[in-house]
């Protein structure tokens, strides 16, 4: 048997920053065992940018080319790429994003976000669901690799430790906290993934309807368990 034809497929999960990335990466190891998880940390949402052509798909194939070119992989190493999104409220009505001169930063709530600018919120939250429309509809990115995009709503915090604003001071903490209670036992993460109150019934298509109506962008919940049944 050849050295080629015994090395393991590549998970390739993207994420937005490094506590996602140490929350989700290990526990990933042990989920998808037989298979390599490599975790790529965006450094941001990528889904709030504009692309510099317009196209968010070409966006993300250009990350996993990138990573490629790297490694020196093909798209043939690469069984399918897992994106992780937060929502951040992109889908809530105008109406419920809040204008708040007292507040420094941008709050979320279960049924609105506050702000100290509003105008920037409602515009970021228009270039985010036209980048997510686009993605959700895309079942492959670089060189016909499987893609699929899934969310932690309202964020990766939100789902996992049921906290909507929690500080960056402790997020490394919580993050290292969980991997170190699931990676020992992978069944149980996919079991919480799939059995929790946030997590939403029905296909990949039924579960982006549900998060995209009304305020529910801003609640605990996630799609993820789809990817993890796979």
């Amino acid at each position: 048997m050849t050295k080629q034809s015994t090395r393991k497929k590549i998970v390739f999960v993207i994420v937005e920053g490094p506590s996602d990335e140490t929350a989700v990466g290990s526990v990933l190891s042990h989920v998808f065992e037989g298979t390599r998880v490599f975790v790529h940390i965006v450094g941001g949402d990528i889904t709030t940018q504009t692309p510099e052509n317009g196209d968010i798909a070409a966006k993300v194939s250009a990350i996993v080319k990138g990573e490629a070119s790297i490694y020196h992989w093909r798209a043939s190493d690469i069984e399918r790429i897992i994106h992780l999104v937060d929502m951040d409220g992109a889908y809530v009505p105008e109406s419920a994003v809040r204008q708040d001169p007292a507040r420094k930063h941008i709050r979320y709530y279960e049924n609105e976000i506050r702000t100290p600018d509003r105008d920037s919120i409602i515009e970021r939250n228009a270039r985010k669901r036209r980048n997510l429309n686009k993605l959700i509809k895309e079942t492959e990115m670089w060189k016909h690799v499987p893609y699929q995009v899934f969310y932690m709503s309202c964020n990766l915090d939100h789902v996992l430790y049921g906290e909507l604003n929690m500080p960056d001071s402790t997020k490394v903490d919580a993050a290292y906290r969980l991997a170190a209670l699931y990676r020992r036992d992978p069944e149980a993460f996919v079991e919480f993934m799939t059995d929790s109150p946030f997590s939403v019934d029905g296909d990949f298509e039924a579960t982006w309807d549900y998060i995209r109506s009304g305020t529910r962008s801003l609640h605990r919940h996630s799609n993820l368990h789809l990817a993890l049944m796979d």
